[in-house]
């Protein structure tokens, strides 16, 4: 587990291979902000709860997962995925589900 929220955006840059604009396109967090998190200006460098939130659903992952910086157990990214969800996100998604597999059980 990353101690502090660089260190874990570091890594997870780092793994996925993200540049800081790629990131701040995606994420909708300012450039400025990931370059001054990146370059650790300052000691322990760290973001608001928001832009955190923002760069770790970037990545697919809550904020608690992506502190982590370790290899996720299996099923556990789908998981990750699904807290992201809205509720109603997430009961579409249970229908898809249930779809996919009653199709299957009729092949």
């Amino acid at each position: 587990m990353a101690e502090t929220f660089r260190q874990a955006l570091l890594w997870h840059m780092e793994r996925g291979n993200v540049g800081p604009s790629e990131l701040a396109k995606g994420s909708g967090v300012s450039l400025d902000v990931i370059k001054k998190l990146r370059l650790g200006e300052r000691p322990n460098s760290s973001t608001t709860p928001e832009n955190a939130l923002k760069i770790a659903a970037y990545f697919g992952l809550t904020l608690e997962a992506f502190m982590k910086t370790g290899e996720t157990e299996p099923g556990s990214a789908l998981a990750d995925l699904a807290q992201l969800l809205t509720p109603q996100e997430e009961k579409l998604l249970a229908a898809q589900i249930r779809g996919l597999l009653a199709a299957r059980g009729q092949q």
